[in-house]
């Protein structure tokens, strides 16, 4: 469902969702976890970032030692930690062969552990698991003394939701309650949101990141969980699919036959289920424990008070200088509570946007009689337009920068772009404000870019001599550009300095665009046919593929039976492309004749002669996202409403003309229902969109 009346509406569908669930039972706690439960309880409580545990990361009631790590600088404690682990591993193989005199210390702790009657096998296999695991009680305590400005709010939006209120502890495990946490992987903000699926919930851009703000940001969690309890239909699995991923739990469901946690947390084997994925649950459960009882851990604390933040809603575009001088408060004080808004704002390069939510300290007074002292001429109705760069056949990041007297940094910052980015030919670089146009000529483009539910920049285009012929682009109509020039985009901050390759010199190419009113240049994704990878993919880039994907529950793996699940926009000739293979080829080895197309959940047998599974599945996955980042560009998930199927209807119907949904986005909050099956009476959830018009 489109929304298409006022900002308003949109507002309060953040908060209220439109699906009535039951009041959800408590979390279950198997007995069979508590073990690990205990493990993760002891982690934030009793051990600080200077300890850690030496234990079996199956076992987790079997701890080694705890190791007091060195002061002096990470490698040293890396050195600590990996010492003590190998003292271990040394140990538990020792006993294994049978050594029972002369026992060192830790060899008598191995004996202490596991007892007499060990036998060989499970001592060597437990010499394979020993892991290190670095305390949290000081950042633990650090959070609850956080917490106090938000967990009122965090509790109150869970309840609103209907979900478990123990999820309402989960950001002391996600981020120590800090909104402004950012991962090595990405994710950031109080819930660690990567930015593909937090794109789906919340702006992020090159002038916003809501996952830094801690409101939305629990708003985004709230509907998030939503979903993943809508497709699992069991909390505990919902909860561990906030890390793992609604398909990764569905495959879990399937794989083991039970949706019962403890035992999936046994026996469930994925590549990307590992330590951490495992353990979500549990450490979830430690920090409810924790959070109910901070007095018994810590002692008292001295707790933040909720935050008394007014909210302004801006009625256009303003400079931050201005709002600053008008409210006569300090952007050092404003920006702690305004962490959305990035660098670009602050240094005056970009307008605050229209319909931001400025949130001042309470003291200020009326802030709606200080924005009325706001002179006329202060206010906007467009936003500051953006510079870009044409990438153009051969260059690199390396020689972009210098051009403009801009730093890898700041183009990977500003892009969003991993540090390990290949840039493409025809990729347009967002270029940091202030940088010089190196005289280029300026050219108007007449482009017309897809709408937006909130403010984003548009642009013009500047280029080096000759000028181009304006060009015409047809009406909200997405760019789209051939595989080979795609880029794969993966939001992190710049940790690292991306691959890249000495390029010949240049002529730089410019882009600016005219500022046009809630518009936004596309993301350059590939929506078509992306060719198999000339370089395998590893284990950790496919992981890295689905973890982009977090949110759909769509199974894009290959089974061991090297068959697939067909999902939505795939067809017979896209496999045939990812696999380097002809589209008959398939056909025969599945018994089809040349006319017929292949049906969503149909399984379909692959030939892979001339590529690899994960070759395929690389493809696969970088297909379906840049079909959903082309379209999580232009909209957002604000609520879930309620359909009861009624006789005439299919999910076509309510996707294309009922509700305006992409048939793709309503099977992700419907997973299990047969698009060719959908009965009278069926119950369909529907996702509701902020529509460019809201």
């Amino acid at each position: 469902m489109i929304i298409r009346s006022s900002l308003l509406l949109s507002l309060l569908l953040l908060v209220t969702p439109l699906v009535a669930h039951a009041a959800p039972e408590p979390l279950a706690r198997p007995a069979a976890l508590e073990p690990a439960v205990t493990f993760w309880r002891r982690v934030y409580t009793e051990i600080t970032t200077s300890e850690g545990f030496v234990h079996d990361d199956e076992r987790l009631d079997i701890v080694y030692e705890t190791v007091r790590l060195s002061n002096s600088n990470d490698r040293a404690r890396g050195s600590s930690a990996n010492e003590a682990g190998a003292r271990y591993v040394r140990a538990l193989r020792a006993i294994a062969a049978g050594k029972r005199a002369k026992l060192s210390a830790a060899e008598q702790r191995v004996m202490e552990l596991w007892g007499p009657n060990i036998d060989k096998a499970a001592l060597t296999a437990a010499s394979e698991r020993v892991r290190f695991q670095l305390g949290q009680a000081n950042r633990f305590r650090e959070g609850l003394v956080r917490a106090g400005a938000w967990q009122a709010f965090v509790r109150k939006t869970m309840a609103d939701a209907d979900l478990p209120p123990e999820i309402a502890s989960l950001p002391h495990v996600e981020s120590s309650f800090n909104p402004a946490a950012r991962s090595k992987v990405g994710a950031a903000g109080m819930w660690q949101f990567m930015s593909s699926t937090g794109r789906r919930f919340m702006r992020i851009d090159n002038i916003m990141d809501e996952r830094l703000d801690p409101y939305k940001s629990t708003r985004a969690a709230a509907l998030l969980m939503r979903q993943n309890y809508e497709v699992t239909r069991a909390w505990p699995l919902a909860i561990t699919a906030y890390n793992h991923g609604a398909s990764g739990m569905r495959r879990a469901i399937a794989q083991v036959g039970t949706d019962d946690i403890a035992v999936i947390v046994r026996k469930y084997k994925s590549r990307s289920f590992g330590f951490a994925s495992r353990n979500f649950y549990t450490a979830l459960l430690a920090a409810v424990d924790v959070d109910r009882e901070p007095d018994r851990y810590f002692g008292p604390l001295d707790r933040h008070p909720p935050d008394n933040s007014r909210v302004l809603v801006l009625p256009d575009y303003v400079p931050i200088g201005a709002l600053v001088k008008v409210l006569g408060v300090d952007a050092d004080d404003l920006e702690p509570i305004n962490l959305s808004l990035k660098s670009v704002v602050w240094n005056g390069s970009k307008r605050v946007p229209k319909g931001y939510e400025f949130r001042v300290p309470h003291a200020v007074g009326d802030p709606q009689r200080l924005l009325a002292a706001l002179p006329r001429d202060a206010w906007n109705s467009n936003q500051t337009a953006d510079l870009y760069h044409v990438v153009q056949r051969g260059e690199t990041l390396s020689a972009i920068a210098p051009r403009y007297g801009a730093r890898v940094a700041d183009l990977v910052a500003i892009n969003s772009l991993s540090s390990s980015a290949r840039i493409k030919a025809g990729q347009k670089l967002i270029l940091p404000a202030g940088v010089s146009k190196n005289s280029a000529e300026a050219v108007v483009d007449q482009g017309v870019y897809p709408t937006v539910p909130v403010e984003a920049p548009a642009t013009v285009v500047v280029a080096a001599k000759p000028a181009p012929k304006p060009v015409q682009k047809p009406l909200a109509k997405p760019v789209v550009v051939a595989a080979a020039a795609a880029p794969t985009v993966v939001a992190q901050p710049p940790l690292a300095k991306p691959v890249v390759e000495e390029a010949p010199t240049v002529e730089p190419q410019i882009v600016e665009q005219p500022i046009v009113e809630q518009t936004v240049v596309a993301p350059i994704v590939a929506v078509d046919r992306p060719a198999t990878p000339a370089t395998p993919p590893t284990a950790e880039t496919i992981e890295n593929q689905q973890r982009q994907l977090l949110a759909d529950p769509s199974d894009y793996s290959v089974a061991d039976d090297r068959t697939i699940l067909v999902q939505e926009d795939e067809t017979i000739g896209h496999y045939a492309d990812w696999l380097g293979v002809r589209a008959g080829d398939l056909r025969r080895v599945n018994a089809m004749r040349g006319t017929s197309a292949v049906r969503v959940g149909q399984r379909l047998k692959l030939d892979f002669s001339k590529s690899t599974p994960e070759q395929f599945e690389s493809a696969r996955l970088a297909y379906h996202q840049g079909i959903q980042e082309l379209f999580f560009s232009t909209h957002r998930i604000v609520a879930t409403n309620e359909h009861v199927v009624k006789a005439g209807e299919s999910i076509w119907v309510l996707a294309d003309r009922r509700y305006n949904v992409p048939v793709w986005l309503l099977r992700q909050y419907n997973p299990d229902l047969d698009p060719a099956m959908v009965r009278p009476a069926t119950r369909v959830v529907i996702p509701v969109l902020a529509s460019p018009g809201a």
